[in-house]
């Protein structure tokens, strides 16, 4: 698992991106429990300060039926974006957007029956991590399939400004 996670680690660094090796402990809502260790079972991704955010769709009641019906309505192809499964089936999109544009972080929104949050700041984690049984894993695309960030979606993207233009003001 160590040697997993440092291949995602340095592919991170290399693409612009400060990263945490870390053991999760626990999980209360979207509070994710960590510890430095010597034998960490998770990485993260420092938000802050970067151009990468995460539009973190929750798998709660319809959410990702919801989500779903969205996508095929607008004709998306998902495996076109940095996406990946998280540890209780939602996903996390990753997206290009200028550090001076982001705001603090937007926890438990709502659009069209789509409940989601919008992180800017802080981290999140990401594949390979894992905990207990669960764990993320990336769709199709991930760091390793991409040369750059500027080969990801912005947050002018179709899908992406659904969600974020319904918290973020015009000035964006």
């Amino acid at each position: 698992m160590t040697e997993d996670l440092n291949r995602f680690k340095e592919r991170w660094e290399s693409l612009g991106m400060d990263c945490v090796l870390s053991e999760m402990v626990g999980e209360r809502g979207i509070l994710k429990f960590h510890r430095k260790t010597e034998s960490p079972n998770s990485i993260s991704v420092m938000l802050s300060g970067k151009d990468l955010a995460c539009l973190d769709i929750d798998n709660l009641g319809d959410s990702m039926k919801n989500f779903l019906a969205v996508v095929e309505r607008e004709h998306i192809d998902l495996e076109e974006y940095l996406i990946e499964k998280t540890l209780h089936n939602g996903y996390h999109i990753f997206f290009r957007m200028p550090n001076s544009l982001k705001k603090k972080n937007i926890y438990a929104n709502e659009h069209l029956g789509v409940k989601y949050d919008i992180l800017h700041r802080g981290r999140v984690f990401t594949t390979p991590s894992s905990y207990k049984t669960r764990g993320y894993n990336f769709l199709k695309k991930d760091p390793f399939s991409i040369q750059s960030l500027d080969e990801i979606q912005d947050y002018k993207d179709p899908l992406i400004s659904i969600f974020i233009n319904t918290q973020l003001s015009d000035d964006i």
